[in-house]
């Protein structure tokens, strides 16, 4: 039986997640000016990028122990398979959650369809980090 994730890797996955996030949404409304829109009158593209991937990466960081124990109780082994959409339907989500909230973030979405294409590519970020970033934190 596998141990389950610590705090540390859990900070691990937080600040790895916001970075590599920060970074697809950048390249996103660079080469998708018109679908992924950072920035308001307040608050600068960058720091739309750095706010809004933070408090995805939060939520889906905080969906981590959730799940786990979720699994644990209904005694469901869960696979690679089971955490890329389970991951692709968090990040799809809390992209239209932060969409809705564009004025105070600074990431405007023009459709679910981004929200749901953009949580893609994050899922595949998530799950390039969590092997080779996170995994490579020691459990106690």
């Amino acid at each position: 039986m596998t141990k389950e994730i610590n705090f540390t890797q859990l900070s691990a996955a937080w600040v790895s997640f916001t970075a590599g996030s920060v970074v697809v949404t950048l390249l996103a409304n660079l080469f998708f000016p018109k679908a992924v829109v950072l920035g308001t009158h307040l608050v600068s593209p960058f720091m739309g990028a750095v706010y809004s991937m933070a408090i995805v990466s939060l939520i889906a960081v905080g969906f981590m122990p959730v799940i786990e124990n979720l699994a644990k109780q209904k005694k469901i082994k869960l696979t690679s398979t089971h955490w890329i959409i389970l991951y692709w339907v968090v990040n799809a989500a809390s992209l239209w959650l932060m969409g809705r909230f564009a004025e105070l973030v600074g990431l405007g979405l023009n459709s679910w369809m981004v929200a749901v294409s953009l949580g893609f590519a994050l899922d595949l970020l998530q799950g390039g980090l969590m092997m080779h970033v996170v995994g490579k934190i020691k459990l106690d």
